[in-house]
């Protein structure tokens, strides 16, 4: 390694308060301090993987919101609920998932009165709702508790979580998780 400089960045993901918005820092400069234990360290030779989350990153500016390890893209364009889902996927994100009643109160105040498609549909096969990952969330919405004819879709506005038909056109909200890139960058893959 003689005559290469070698520089170490740490990328904190930090818990956000109600009251404020996180976004993703590095701090080369300064110590490492304690984020909650949601971290990346990892040593940089002028890496291709350094200047990939740079880039990335300063893509996230022009049309994106973060909150916690959390980004939202905000697509205003309409299209049915199966358009929004292929869109986020081709920003390597997925539709909208609502982990807790904290975002979904950031997620309202974002959404200015429009209407957006979230990840959440009705399988008539099984006869309950899911999210589009097949996990579970911390929110318990009266619409999970409906049991329409199928074909259902829900959407996010600044006062409720509701349904209709898919077929229906609204605004998309995709997410990225940011503790997923950086290992996505680090290792390749693009499933993360």
């Amino acid at each position: 390694m003689s005559g290469q400089e070698v520089t170490y960045s740490t990328l904190r993901f930090l818990q956000s308060s109600p009251e404020s918005q996180n976004t993703l820092r590095t701090d080369a400069t300064q110590k490492p301090r304690k984020a909650d234990g949601k971290g990346i360290h990892f040593k940089q030779l002028e890496s291709p993987i350094f200047y990939a989350l740079l880039n990335f990153s300063c893509k996230l500016c022009g049309h994106w919101s973060c909150l916690g390890v959390k980004c939202y893209y905000f697509v205003k364009e309409f299209k049915d609920w199966k358009g929004c889902k292929q869109m986020c996927q081709s920003h390597r994100s997925s539709l909208l998932k609502i982990d807790d009643y904290d975002e979904l109160k950031f997620l309202q105040s974002q959404v200015c009165g429009d209407i957006y498609w979230i990840g959440l549909s009705y399988n008539g096969g099984e006869g309950k709702w899911k999210w589009t990952d097949n996990g579970t969330s911390g929110i318990d919405t009266k619409v999970m508790g409906m049991s329409p004819k199928g074909g259902e879709c829900a959407f996010l506005t600044t006062t409720r979580i509701e349904h209709i038909d898919c077929s229906k056109t609204f605004y998309c909200i995709c997410e990225r998780r940011m503790d997923r890139l950086v290992p996505a960058l680090l290792y390749g893959n693009k499933n993360r």
